[in-house]
């Protein structure tokens, strides 16, 4: 039974409270429905149906007129939950992390070109050639440069990576070298000759090793971690003293490279020679 109760029509009537009606749990939507237009001055009423198995009871609620006319959204109620608007429904946004797009070929091309330009650069001025000029003989613009290789020492790590890559297997491979005395000395010249490849690198790869922010630092590590293995295994066999360290070995490397650029890369060997005449051991001559 459907019953309605309207105090829009009376004047002067108290506020009507809501009336609640006792009844099972619903188990369908209740619906909101609002009343038309009113004289100003009265109240307005606002009807609420609930529907319930059986029972279905229809409650007025009076509230203050600020216009003329108002509307109500319409709203789901669920039996489960909290009232949810129509138009708050919000989709799911997916958290898959998007492919990483290939480089386009015209920016493969810049990047190629400016390691080369780099290269050249480097070899007839050091690692400290203006780098906008290395952008203006590559064709590109200083920004583009800047967007491939961010700081200078980044720049000297990419040209160094197949030159780094080199050295590192050659270090792996000497570790099986027989001779552990000839394996550390042809050691210490291939890295003394890596480090002289450019005027100043042997510096700036003296700061990458103790620089963990260096784009040069991880190479630098695996280079003395090799120097290291090599010199303890000589030590081992009791070729080079009991007191020489890696640290020792990569002191002379440094000292070899730094040489090199100041004089010539043939100075290197002899360097190396003196150095390995004062590490061996008394009994290996």
């Amino acid at each position: 039974m459907l019953a309605v109760m309207n105090w829009s029509n009376v004047r002067g009537a108290p506020p009507a409270r809501s009336r609640t009606a006792r009844a099972p749990p619903a188990t369908s939507p209740a619906s909101v429905a609002t009343s038309s237009a009113n004289p100003a001055g009265r109240p307005r009423v606002v009807s609420v149906a609930a529907s319930s198995p059986g029972v279905s009871v229809t409650c007025p609620t009076v509230r203050p007129s600020a216009a003329d006319s108002f509307s109500v959204m319409s709203a789901q109620v669920s039996s489960s939950g909290p009232v949810r608007s129509k138009l708050s429904a919000v989709r799911p946004v997916s958290t898959a992390p998007s492919r990483p797009r290939r480089p386009r070929a015209d920016a493969r091309r810049n990047y190629e070109r400016l390691l080369t330009e780099a290269d050249a650069a480097f070899v007839a001025q050091g690692t400290d050639a203006p780098l906008e000029a290395i952008a203006r003989r590559a064709g590109v613009a200083i920004g583009t440069l800047y967007g491939h290789f961010p700081t200078r020492r980044a720049l000297v790590a990419a040209v160094l990576r197949d030159r780094n890559v080199a050295v590192l297997q050659l270090g792996n491979t000497l570790l099986a070298e027989p001779c552990e005395l000839r394996a550390l000395t042809d050691w210490v010249r291939a890295v003394a000759r890596h480090a002289a490849a450019y005027q100043g690198l042997a510096l700036m790869l003296a700061d990458g090793a103790g620089n963990e922010r260096s784009e040069l630092h991880e190479s630098c590590v695996h280079l003395a971690d090799l120097t290291e293995k090599l010199t303890a295994r000589a030590r081992d066999a009791g070729v080079i003293r009991r007191g020489v360290t890696g640290a020792d070995v990569s002191a002379l490397i440094s000292a070899a490279a730094w040489t090199a650029e100041q004089t010539s890369a043939a100075a290197v060997g002899r360097l190396v020679d003196l150095a390995f005449n004062g590490l061996r051991a008394p009994s290996n001559g």
